[in-house]
């Protein structure tokens, strides 16, 4: 009758089963208990490795699923709120006062915001340009709230800082686009790069 022989899982030398240091393990047979200490470390780094790969795809699809379910409205919201800081950065780096009255602005992060982005075009009548950063500046919180005439003195400010071609153009007819999640992700990430040369 012949003797067994296996392959240790660590070593990978040949070995008789008889052997009495022989040892066998769900994530391994080993010919001694050294083997079988340097497997069982190899099985749990290989195991707690293989968690965190499906815990890492598990959070990609719930991510992607939180997505959907919270809508296009829900990545609206985002994309606005990063073109309105990219625009209050940029405005704030050229040292510029409010869109509408002029007066400086004091731009201090606190709670609420330094000042407002404020649309010349607004988000609801003009969708179509809502995250164009020509139709946006940095406004005191006064006149875009509290100032009904502001518009008017917008216009003829943006003509002023921009030239007329610049009012010209916000004046005009565009193009509604219907925007996709990757459409919103890629306006994000543009507006972050840019927005790291005003940040240094």
């Amino acid at each position: 009758m012949g003797v067994s022989v296996k392959r240790c899982t660590q070593c990978k030398e040949y070995f008789k089963v008889g052997l009495k240091t022989w040892k066998i393990y769900p994530f391994g047979s080993f010919h001694n208990e050294s083997c079988a200490s340097k497997g069982r470390k190899r099985a749990l780094k290989i195991g707690v490795n293989h968690v965190k790969k499906l815990r890492k795809k598990r959070n990609s699809e719930w991510g992607e699923r939180k997505e959907k379910m919270l809508g296009i409205r829900h990545q609206e919201k985002l994309t606005q709120a990063v073109i309105n800081k990219y625009v209050r950065e940029r405005d704030r780096f050229n040292e510029r006062g409010c869109i509408s009255c002029g007066n400086p602005i004091d731009y201090t992060p606190r709670i609420g915001g330094a000042c407002d982005a404020g649309h010349y075009k607004t988000q609801k009548a003009h969708p179509e340009i809502r995250f164009n950063v020509n139709n946006i500046n940095a406004e005191c919180k006064h006149c875009n709230n509290f100032n009904q005439d502001h518009i008017i003195s917008m216009a003829v400010n943006i003509a002023r800082r921009y030239g007329r071609d610049r009012l010209d153009w916000l004046n005009s007819h565009h193009k509604l686009k219907k925007y996709t999640i990757d459409d919103h992700k890629r306006i994000r990430e543009l507006a972050r790069a840019r927005m790291k040369r005003y940040l240094k």
